[in-house]
């Protein structure tokens, strides 16, 4: 179980932090998925200091508009769980890693989750396609707080399947919103022990399907190690099933006290939830230890 991070002190640093990866949904954004100006502020302080920041989100490239507007300073945005990597400078995006289903592939996972009746998105690149019909229909299961950055974030087709079939489209993410608990525990059931992808659970009442190996920690990883850091000089921040891999690879690592039990159990620290400025108050806590550890 994480410490709290009443008790965190320098001594628990090996070397003074160089890199914090945050979440975004319940982590740095609130419950109404704003950033609050307190964390904004954290977080260039700890630019200002030399520290590299990048966040690392279920979303798509399309979704990080907040991101973008709120701290601009970001460069490095790692995607659909690990899927996509973008690089954003000078107000200019550029992928710089993608690991995708063909589109075979993605028709094949499209035909086996369609008789279970859920919400399916699709992934493509910076984009998120999804039928509009079906999710005001499906709209009643998923948290309002989703529904307006889903609604202005995705690019509705008359037919995802159709779409998909025409465009010739691979995809680095499948989603799927399930609604009731039985039916996702039907869909984990239907695809136990199929290793051509790999489902992972996320807070919001979704599964998502990316390929074999992607997870949020890969992803960081090789972040670290193309700045040259070890990960000893990470710190990451999460709050769901998807942040585990990062959680468990960082030398510093915080769970939200909002998030899943799994994460409490895998990261090193808990920090306050996520409407409580949580992030801001462990970044200022590890930048403060990382400039003592080096006095």
């Amino acid at each position: 179980m994480a410490a709290d991070i009443t008790t965190f002190d320098k001594k628990f640093l090996k070397k003074p932090i160089k890199l914090i990866v945050s979440d975004v949904d319940g982590t740095l954004v609130d419950t109404d998925k704003h950033i609050s100006d307190v964390t904004v502020q954290a977080m260039k302080e700890a630019m200002a200091e030399g520290i590299a920041v990048a966040v690392a989100s279920g979303r798509a490239f399309g979704e990080m508009g907040e991101v973008l507007q709120r701290l601009p300073e970001i460069e490095e945005y790692i995607c659909s769980n690990g899927a996509v990597v973008v690089e954003q400078k000078h107000g200019q995006s550029k992928v710089i890693f993608r690991q995708s289903f063909s589109n075979e592939e993605g028709l094949w996972l499209m035909d086996q989750l369609l008789p279970f009746d859920v919400y399916i998105e699709a992934y493509g690149g910076k984009d998120i396609f999804g039928t509009a019909d079906e999710m005001e229909e499906f709209a009643a299961n998923l948290s309002p707080h989703l529904i307006p950055l889903m609604k202005a974030s995705r690019t509705m087709v008359p037919n995802l399947r159709d779409y998909i079939v025409e465009t010739g489209m691979d995809l680095e993410k499948i989603q799927l919103f399930y609604g009731t608990e039985e039916k996702k525990q039907a869909i984990l059931k239907h695809f136990e022990g199929d290793d051509r992808f790999t489902i992972i659970q996320s807070s919001e009442g979704n599964l998502e399907f990316v390929q074999p190996g992607i997870s949020k920690g890969r992803a960081v990883a090789a972040l670290a190690n193309e700045l040259g850091i070890t990960a000893d000089e990470v710190m990451t921040i999460g709050d769901s099933n998807n942040d585990l891999t990062m959680l468990a690879y960082a030398g510093v690592s915080f769970a939200m006290a909002n998030g899943e039990a799994t994460t409490k159990a895998t990261a090193k620290y808990l920090a306050p939830t996520n409407d409580e400025d949580g992030v801001a108050q462990v970044v200022r806590a590890v930048v403060t230890a990382s400039k003592e550890l080096v006095k």
